[in-house]
């Protein structure tokens, strides 16, 4: 293996580059302009302005510098730019005010002076009293400041600050994406504490405290987990393009009390972009990588006072990356020609990618509708030898996501919202192994699973109240939740045929099934002086024919001016799949399975020394049980296999930390180190496979601007050994994973021809270090560790208005 430079070296030469591109700290300052207006008297205008700016002034932490002279710019991005720059502020702000009567339109923008793109934007249109105008004006410049990253809504259905909200969150917004150079949601996940992505053949493993399966995916708040296999690997079970992400919201910690089943011991949030410009604007980019990689974008939205939309396409077509495969497809480090196996570089073939999204708001509803087609191939059998590049194995997907939405504010503090929305996705997997069956095909085998021409759909109506009180020092809020979800699940297929043969009969696993799901879920919580915060959940759900659950959860909040902390207690549960229940072929259906649990508690505590610095260090206990384990000396006979639930525990232990810089336009990152231990609480019967726990693991992500309309970037991660068990001729055996150490680095150049367009290049692990992972990630056994490496360059252009 190529020699790996330490991963304290690199960090340390990384804060001398840091330190001589970024010598002067800057605190956050704002520009602001004048707030334009129509149809109001002048009187009324000034005291409009004055709230405008003292709402700046009276922000913690900024510098707030006035200037009228910014008026000619109006709406002209460049132009706020240019003077925000001149001025030596790190951002501007501006925005108009309409009114006829009593109704009040107000838009205000903020946006960053190094990028000359928009930070922040609100657009409201609603009746107000004349003596109220003015303190709504200043409510809306204190929402406007409060960065993307510090708004979380995923841990309590509403939107608010993280540092507020009863659960452990990371937030990270598509400018950091963007300025990240990241474009992959794999890439994304492995630089949040806690979180890492394991690139097997199957797809992209996300592993939550070293643990599969784990994490419950949502798009704008809806669960995009299949409801036939939950959630297994990004790629084959889900995908999205972050161009069309406005912030990405992780939570730590089960979350099943507001969110059900699959939050287990976490949740990963994507929320799309919402239209906020009152005039139309229209974006597209264009992508090209050596690794056969070409991507086109293209969106376009408009906000007004009772209709807004945004529509947004994506297509994608890739190869991937190469995988060398050795010759034995038990043994690694096997040599010499088998039987079996066939050795070499794997040559994938192109997979493709279409995504059409459209959002589209009406007065008080809003809906959504998501269409995305997906066909990818891999290049390795089950068996671990390789394929022949002319049939390949391949995942065909294709899913659909629709939403109906009303939400308004209601008389005397309650606010409700009703939705209904519907997943479903079309599935077919073509399974090639190898070594040839000697009673079939001797090129090999091909097995057809899934139903491609019918869904698998989960309906969902959901209806939430919300009802906030203030009394003097306290404050109350109070959820009440009702959740309806209908589970449908076609015919399942596991057919066999030749390689280059039509099956002459589809082969039935199980027949279609159909199952629901009725919960009620509820959240109390009690503020005192906004620094202490005290609150409980509870949720009962019926699950039809299956076993019923109750979960709970609790959490103790300090919110101070440079001390906060949070305690927190959750469970989770995560329902079987439907092969583990009614799989009549191979593995034996066992109806009678409960849903797997776990419960955790955890401690975060953040500390702002200085303004541009934040020091976060947590811990996290977390317990499982009934997990489902494969036993073949239950299953009948002509089965392998039958799942039952295991009376063991696994207990796992985790503590992180996390260093955050903030160099105002100069430079931002941050550092984070994560350790992970099953071994201290493990119980001796709890089941050891499929279990692939790295004990360290860091990430480090930086940007660094030294002139205008110039960043540089660079992200890293390093993950420790982890041992795995290997299937060998000779048996199972223990085998410690090596290291792995990946990173990018690139540039992104701003304002180029006509202002608008931007030029990014990013190189994928720029020294050509290569890494092993498991072949296959399942809770068994794996065959083959797979040797992978390369570099990848990739150019990208964008035009914005």
């Amino acid at each position: 293996m190529p020699n790996r430079p330490s991963p304290l070296f690199t960090l340390l030469a990384f804060a001398a580059l840091w330190v001589l591109c970024a010598p002067a700290w800057a605190a956050r300052s704002v520009l602001g302009g004048e707030l334009l207006a129509l149809g109001v008297e002048p009187e009324e205008t000034a005291l409009l302005q004055q709230a405008f700016d003292n709402a700046f002034r009276q922000a913690p932490g900024l510098d707030y510098a006035p200037a009228a002279t910014t008026s000619h710019c109006a709406g002209d991005l460049a132009c706020q730019c240019a003077a925000a720059r001149k001025a030596g502020t790190t951002s501007a702000a501006f925005g108009n005010v309409a009114r006829i009567d009593k109704l009040y339109t107000i838009e205000l923008v903020l946006i960053g002076a190094q990028s000359c793109s928009v930070e922040n934007s609100l657009f409201v249109s609603e009746q107000l009293l004349e003596t109220a105008a003015h303190e709504r004006v200043g409510a809306l410049v204190r929402q406007l400041l409060v960065p993307k990253e510090a708004l979380s809504e995923t841990a309590t259905l509403s939107e608010r600050e993280v540092d507020q909200v009863p659960a452990i969150v990371t937030v990270i917004t598509s400018q950091q994406i963007r300025d990240l150079g990241i474009t992959s949601v794999a890439e994304l996940v492995r630089l949040v504490p806690g979180f890492e992505v394991l690139d097997a053949n199957w797809g992209d493993r996300v592993l939550d405290l070293g643990l599969p399966g784990t994490t419950l995916l949502l798009v704008d708040g809806i669960p995009r987990n299949d409801p036939m296999t939950q959630f297994g690997t990004l790629g084959y079970d889900f995908t999205i393009n972050l161009q069309q992400v406005e912030r990405v919201e992780f939570v730590r910690g089960p979350g099943s009390v507001l969110w059900g089943s699959n939050a287990f011991l976490g949740i990963i949030n994507f929320i799309t972009r919402t239209p906020s410009r009152q005039s139309p604007a229209a974006s597209a980019s264009v992508r090209y990588g050596t690794a056969a990689h070409y991507e086109a974008h293209a969106e376009v939205e408009q906000a007004s006072r009772w209709l807004s939309y945004a529509f947004s396409a994506t297509f994608q077509s890739r190869e991937g990356p190469r995988t060398t495969v050795k010759d034995s497809m038990l043994d690694p480090d096997a040599s010499g020609d088998v039987p079996w196996g066939n050795s070499g570089i794997t040559e994938p073939k192109a997979s493709r990618y279409f995504d059409l999204v459209g959002r589209v708001r009406l007065a008080h509803f809003e809906f959504l509708a998501d269409y995305i087609n997906d066909l990818r191939y891999y290049q390795i059998s089950p068996s671990g030898s390789l394929l022949n590049a002319d049939s390949p194995g391949s995942w065909k997907n294709a899913y659909g996501f629709f939403s109906l939405s009303w939400e308004d504010d209601l008389s005397h503090g309650f606010h409700a919202r009703v939705a209904a929305s519907r997943f479903q996705r079309n599935n077919s997997e073509v399974y090639v192994e190898r070594p040839a069956d000697p009673r079939a095909d001797p090129v090999g085998l091909r097995y057809l699973q899934g139903d491609f021409a019918s869904p698998r759909s989960s309906d969902l109506l959901e209806a939430r109240l919300v009802h906030s009180h203030s009394f003097a020092r306290l404050a109350n809020r109070a959820l009440l939740g009702l959740s309806f979800n209908y589970l449908s699940i076609p015919d399942s297929l596991a057919t066999e045929a030749g390689v280059h043969e039509e099956p002459r009969q589809l082969h039935v696993d199980f027949a279609g099934r159909s199952t629901y799901t009725l919960a009620a879920f509820l959240e109390e919580e009690l503020t005192l002086d906004r620094q202490w915060s005290l609150s409980g959940g509870l949720r009962y759900e019926n699950r039809g024919e299956s076993t019923s659950v109750l979960k709970k959860q609790a959490a103790l909040l300090y919110t101070g001016q440079k001390l906060r902390g949070k305690l927190v207690y959750s469970e989770g549960y995560r329902t079987p799949e439907a092969n583990a229940l009614y799989s009549t072929v191979g593995v034996e259906g066992n109806p009678t399975l409960s849903p797997e649990s776990s419960r955790a508690g955890s401690l975060e505590v953040t500390w702002l020394p200085v303004t541009p610095l934040t020091l976060v260090a947590g811990g996290t206990w977390v317990r499982l049980f009934d997990l489902i384990v494969y036993d073949p000396a239950t299953a009948s006979p002509g089965f392998i296999d039958k799942p039952i639930n295991s009376r063991s525990r696994i207990d796992v232990l985790a503590a992180y930390a996390q260093v955050r810089l903030s160099l105002g336009s100069k430079a931002d990152g941050f550092v984070n180190y994560t350790y992970k231990d099953l071994s201290l609480l493990k119980d001796p019967a709890a089941p050891s496979e499929g279990f692939y726990v790295a004990p360290h693991t860091a990430s480090l992500g930086a940007v660094v601007r030294p002139v205008d309309d110039f960043s540089f970037f660079l992200t890293m991660t390093f993950v420790s050994q982890r041992e795995i068990q290997l299937q060998t001729p000779e048996g199972v055996r223990p085998t410690l994973v090596p290291p792995t150490f990946t990173s990018s680095l690139g540039f992104s150049l701003r304002r180029l021809y006509f202002s608008n367009l931007s030029l990014d290049f990013k190189l994928d692990n720029p020294l050509g270090l290569t890494h092993y992972t498991p072949h296959g990630v399942m809770a068994a056994p794996v065959p083959l560790l797979e040797e992978r490496g390369g570099r990848e360059l990739l150019v990208t252009l964008r035009w914005s208005p």
